[in-house]
């Protein structure tokens, strides 16, 4: 069997398939009202609209150059849409996040203490101790985020530090930034 018979044939079978769907889409189709003369008007503005497109868009002199453009200026569209569903997710991702964070948060009776008062509690929790040196360290807190900064003399002190600032209550995040003598201190991403 040649190729051309094969296609022939496949062409008859998918004609015969069409026949059939469209015949039992019309048996489950209401048959519907006449169309009124509003009707008549929108399909000939609808038509009148198609030729137009189709007369721009397939000008022999310009037709390739605003095909061009409607493709470029349909997939800068494609872009714009899936930047702004990107950041429509970002936006329901952190409100979500945040309405979790609150309601966890619900049922503390001591509100959040303000970025000073919490980099003054770590401090004051911190410092108790005599071995961390006190001069060489700097604590910055905002929102419950706590950056630490500065000199420690070694890695076993630099952990203990961060430990027991994340042990403080309201502190929700500890980025250790302390380093070692002789190390360049290290920047926060």
């Amino acid at each position: 069997m040649s190729i051309r018979d094969r296609l022939t044939d496949t062409l008859d079978w998918a004609g015969s398939r069409l026949d059939d769907i469209i015949g039992s889409a019309r048996q489950r189709v209401p048959i519907q009202r006449r169309r009124g003369p509003w009707g008549y008007v929108l399909a000939g503005v609808l038509g009148a609209m198609a030729g137009a497109a189709a007369i721009f868009l397939l000008d022999p002199d310009r037709g390739a150059a605003r095909r061009a453009r409607a493709v470029d200026q349909g997939a800068a569209a494609a872009r714009r849409g899936w930047r702004a569903a990107e950041r429509t997710g970002r936006i329901l991702s952190s409100r979500v996040s945040g309405a979790l964070e609150e309601a966890r948060h619900a049922g503390s009776s001591s509100p959040m203490p303000n970025d000073a008062a919490l980099a003054d509690k770590i401090a004051s929790e911190l410092f108790r101790d005599p071995t961390i040196p006190k001069g060489s360290i700097n604590i910055n807190a905002e929102m419950g985020i706590v950056v630490l900064r500065g000199e420690v003399p070694d890695d076993a002190m630099r952990v203990r530090i961060a430990e027991a600032v994340r042990a403080v209550s309201d502190v929700w995040e500890v980025r250790n930034l302390l380093h070692l003598p002789g190390e360049p201190a290290s920047t926060a991403r």
